[in-house]
C-alpha cells in the first residue's frame, strides 16, 4: 500500500519515493513524474537514501527548487 504522507520517527521525517512525488508534485506543476522528482531531491540534498525506498529529509535543506528556478519550501 502506498501512502502519500511522509512518516516521522522523533525529529527525522521520512519519505518514500510515492510520498516525495505526492508531496513536491505540485511544486513541479505536475510536469515531473516520481522518478524525475526523486533524481532531483537526491542530486541537490534534499533526501538521503537511507533504506529500500526509505529517504531520509535533511532538516538543514527547507527549499526544494523547481525547473524555473523559484524557490518552494517543502509542504510537511
Amino acid at each position: 500500500m502506498k501512502t502519500n504522507e511522509p512518516t516521522k520517527e522523533g525529529n527525522k521525517t521520512y519519505f518514500t519515493k510515492h510520498s516525495l512525488f505526492m508531496n513536491q508534485a505540485p511544486s513541479f506543476n505536475f510536469e515531473l513524474g516520481e522518478d524525475a522528482i526523486l533524481k532531483k531531491a537526491l542530486e541537490v540534498g534534499f533526501v538521503t537514501k537511507v533504506g529500500e525506498d526509505k529517504y531520509l529529509i535533511n532538516s538543514n535543506h527547507k527549499i526544494f527548487m523547481n525547473p524555473s528556478y523559484r524557490q518552494i519550501e517543502v509542504i510537511l
